[in-house]
């Protein structure tokens, strides 16, 4: 796991079953990831990780190289080093990605962008929020055909309203993506990808919850892990990517 990218951090093998361990290597050994890569803290984490690339595993077309990425919908987190960037269309420009920028031999690239969008509905006066599995590309030629899937790798740690510990739950905003489709973006899910400052009881913005002095609490960004596999190929042969 270490050799893809994968960091499990001690305490948690200690929790891990000999089962759920060998059913984590085992999913999770194809996958790749760069820069600082995935950190496993908490058992939920390495279980809903595993859960979404065995489904992208089954799901995939044959020849599919698998990649874990983080996608940053809030735009770049503080102190990061990383200037992978992806998703810079007006509708959402500050979408950034981890380990989302693939390269072909001939120095060629795509990066792939997903983004949050907002549209109003044909039959109701209302906006609906959609995410959007998107792609940017640089050099690649045209008889060159890529394929893009996106799994949700990351888990619920607990109920938003309650704070109640439910389980491995993965996020289900995304299940088998496939490049340029969209799913609809609830409005509990674009609150924990987009975050979302505190208001006081006087209606001034303040540091989500219920904080002191009757303040709700700032909704911090919450990364999203995905699995993403993706299909290159030219004329019959898989490109091999880095």
């Amino acid at each position: 796991l270490r050799a893809a990218g994968l960091h499990v951090h001690g305490p948690l093998l200690a929790q891990l079953e000999v089962a759920e361990l060998q059913t984590c290597v085992r999913a999770l050994s194809v996958l790749r990831c760069r820069r600082g890569g995935w950190q496993f803290h908490q058992k939920r984490e390495i279980l809903a990780a595993a859960a979404a690339a065995t489904a992208a595993r089954e799901d995939a077309p044959d020849g599919s190289q698998f990649f874990g990425v983080t996608v940053h919908f809030a735009g770049k987190p503080r102190g990061s080093d990383n200037d992978e960037t992806g998703g810079a269309e007006e509708e959402n420009p500050g979408t950034w990605v981890e380990g989302g920028k693939f390269s072909l031999p001939d120095g060629s690239y795509l990066q792939m962008a997903p983004r949050i969008m907002w549209f109003a509905s044909a039959d109701r006066d209302e906006m609906r929020r959609v995410v959007v599995n998107n792609v940017q590309y640089s050099g690649i030629p045209p008889a060159v055909d890529i394929k893009i899937q996106l799994w949700s790798a990351t888990p619920r740690a607990s109920e938003p309203s309650s704070g109640a510990d439910v389980g491995i739950r993965v996020l289900d905003i995304i299940d088998g993506l496939s490049l340029h489709q969209c799913c609809p973006l609830p409005q509990t899910d674009e609150e924990l990808l987009l975050g979302r400052r505190g208001v006081s009881e006087g209606g001034s913005d303040g540091d989500v919850g219920q904080g002191e002095g009757g303040q709700e609490e700032d909704v911090h960004p919450l990364p999203l892990r995905a699995v993403a596999a993706v299909l290159c190929t030219q004329r019959f042969w898989q490109l091999p990517l880095t």
